[in-house]
């Protein structure tokens, strides 16, 4: 699956550069060495947590090989410290506001360690992501944004904290990027690297609209209360739909004491079972997710997870 990390910074880059696209599949050196034989003016790395240690070994190379580097994502955000130790720079949080002054202190020679956006980006001024960079190769996936951050903020999440507030893409701007898919691919698959899709099902109309144009196959992440709109529900399926993923997070109410602020989700655990059914019923599977080792949690939790996953006919 693409990074969209990377394809959406290309998107934002200025007229007069230039640029390639690599995906790293695995830090080797004769990779490096022709991406460092191009000289570039800069090079930049994206890497979530369980691939960092292959970014930082990448970047280290290429700075052995006279290569300038900036690293930036969700690891690097959380973890800035330790990333500096293996680039020239670090983007800390967003990167579409900030990236094109980067590249302007690159080109100067002139990078500072560290660089973060004074506020949060706005969708509404969402570059398109380079999807012309991934060449001709058919994908199995690709991914699209239609909006960032949660308003949930569940105690164990990331989605609230590193992403800043909770903003939406406009529908229009959604149906460009669908546009760009499809025309590398005519019938995709699309995950949607969204935290909470449906979290304002007002917004949800005009996005519907632009997918059940396109023959697209999707896939999202959003809450429970998803079953609370039989009208979304109904146009689900016929618009590509095909999975939602579900944070469910616990097999019990006492499971889900203290995992968001407001005890939400522990006062909604008695509609769970239900809520799993009236998504099913649309042709639409649903992908439960739960937290364990929670403090408290015992040896119980995983015989209470398994019997709430046998009893409530979910899916996955």
């Amino acid at each position: 699956m693409p990074g969209l990390g990377l394809l959406t910074l290309a998107g934002t880059i200025p007229e007069g550069w230039t640029c390639s696209y690599h995906e790293l599949d695995s830090a080797d050196e004769e990779t490096l060495a022709c991406i460092a034989d191009e000289r570039p003016t800069l090079v930049a790395l994206s890497a979530l947590t369980a691939s960092i240690e292959q970014a930082y070994r990448a970047s280290d190379s290429l700075r052995r090989r006279g290569a300038k580097t900036v690293l930036g994502g969700l690891h690097v955000t959380a973890l800035p410290d330790e990333a500096r130790a293996h680039a020239d720079a670090v983007v800390v949080g967003e990167g579409e506001a900030i990236f094109a002054t980067v590249l302007e202190d690159a080109l100067r020679g002139e990078l500072r360690p560290s660089y973060r956006a004074e506020a949060p980006f706005d969708l509404a001024r969402a570059p398109l992501p380079r999807f012309d960079l991934l060449g001709k190769r058919a994908r199995p996936r690709y991914t699209l944004q239609t909006q960032r951050g949660c308003p949930l903020a569940c105690e164990f999440c990331g989605a609230s904290r590193l992403l800043g507030t909770f903003r939406e893409k406009p529908a229009a701007i959604v149906a460009r990027e669908l546009e760009a898919i499809c025309a590398l691919d005519q019938r995709p698959v699309v995950e949607l690297a969204d935290d909470n899709t449906f979290v304002n099902p007002r917004w949800c109309n005009e996005f519907l609209d632009a997918m059940a144009e396109r023959d697209v196959r999707w896939f999202t992440e959003t809450d429970v209360s998803i079953a609370d709109h039989p009208e979304l529900l109904a146009r689900l399926f016929e618009s590509g739909c095909r999975q939602v993923l579900i944070g469910f997070e616990a097999a019990s109410p006492a499971g889900l004491e203290g995992i968001d602020a407001r005890n939400w989700k522990r006062r909604r655990f008695d509609g769970y079972r239900d809520a799993i059914r009236r998504v099913q019923e649309t042709g639409v599977s649903v992908n439960g997710c739960f937290i364990l080792g929670k403090d408290s949690d015992g040896p119980e939790v995983f015989d209470e997870v398994a019997e709430f996953v046998e009893s409530s006919g979910l899916t996955e």
